[in-house]
């Protein structure tokens, strides 16, 4: 059994065929989580989940590049959080790479914080884990995190991770799991942050439809590639293939299910 942790087929690139993609990742022992970025995705992953019994969910959010585009209504993310197949709060987070040109960027970046602070407190509430995008905005949000109060820290992700070896540290001292997607098995990725972090504090995602890995570069992602993702964290880490796939499994199932067995219910 894999697990890819971080998936949209909620989203316009798989409006067609979702349900086959899901067939190639069930067939191959791959279950998902469907990752919400605004409320119309959120409601998706819902919808597509709801039609398996086991071996798909979803997470629901605001990611942090859409938080002018709706507004950022966290009871009815909230009334979301209550469907049995919600595992996840997100993806929230800090992007600093995208800010629109027409908008201000000390407002957006403010407006971010504000809403990430609106979900951060959900979770706090409900008690679900948080999955956290950001780009070029390390630096506040660990900040962010570093200010809240040991005992109002909730289980976090950092999804799709792309910071440095001392941010690694720090989301790991915030007790946040780190993930890892395709990116990892590109030629000129620098593999020495991957190299530093334990196999109990890591998982694997395909971030589909995005950054679809070696040799499925260029292409359009699926859940079914996440095998060449475990594949790159074994060679880099000098470990087995099954271990690594036993491992990042166990932490997937334990950070969503608090469990490290996959009967979970549905």
């Amino acid at each position: 059994m894999l697990f890819d942790t971080h998936a949209h087929l909620n989203f316009e690139a798989f409006n067609d065929d979702w349900k086959e993609v899901i067939k190639r990742a069930h067939d191959a022992g791959i279950w998902v989580i469907n990752v919400g970025s605004n409320l119309k995705t959120s409601k998706k992953a819902i919808e597509i989940a709801e039609q398996y019994k086991e071996g798909v969910y979803a997470a629901v959010g605001l990611h942090p590049i859409h938080v002018f585009d709706e507004e950022a209504d966290v009871e009815e993310y909230e009334k979301l959080t209550k469907h049995p197949k919600v595992v996840a709060i997100g993806e929230i987070g800090l992007d600093y790479y995208h800010i629109p040109e027409e908008l201000d960027a000390e407002k957006f970046k403010k407006k971010q914080k504000e809403v990430l602070e609106k979900f951060n407190n959900l979770s706090e509430k409900i008690g679900l884990p948080i999955i956290i995008h950001c780009r070029e905005a390390h630096n506040d949000l660990i900040n962010f995190f570093e200010n809240k109060p040991a005992e109002r820290r909730t289980r976090g992700v950092m999804h799709c991770f792309s910071g440095n070896g001392e941010e690694a540290k720090k989301y790991l001292d915030l007790n946040f799991l780190i993930s890892f997607t395709g990116v990892i098995t590109f030629k000129k990725y620098n593999n020495e942050v991957l190299r530093t972090i334990s196999l109990d504090k890591l998982m694997v995602e395909t971030d589909c439809p995005y950054l679809a890995p070696e040799p499925h570069r260029g292409e359009r992602n699926e859940p079914l590639y996440v095998k060449y993702i475990i594949e790159e964290v074994a060679r880099v880490k000098g470990a087995q293939y099954r271990e690594v796939a036993k491992q990042t499994t166990e932490n997937a199932l334990k950070f969503f299910f608090k469990t490290d067995t996959p009967e979970v219910g549905t």
